[in-house]
């Protein structure tokens, strides 16, 4: 099981994919625009972690895996 990703990191990987990341008490709201529709995502934030399962439920949501042309490397390296 992956460990929790710490939060800085997380809206930095995002914000870097054209991401609007805002933390808003225990809960991060994103949004972006993806082919031509906006996108929505509210993840729960734990401390100053995200939980793993967070990031793969946005990727998906924001297109941002393999599938898409985004790498796992890629997507981690950002």
């Amino acid at each position: 099981m992956a460990s929790p990703v710490g939060l800085t990191d997380f809206i930095r990987k995002f914000r870097h994919f054209g991401v609007d990341v805002k933390v808003k008490g225990s809960h991060i709201l994103m949004r972006k625009t993806v082919d031509r529709a906006s996108v929505l995502y509210v993840a729960a934030v734990h401390g100053k972690k995200v939980d793993p399962v967070y990031v793969a439920k946005a990727r998906r949501r924001f297109k941002l895996l393999p599938a898409d042309g985004v790498s796992d490397a890629e997507f981690d390296s950002a």
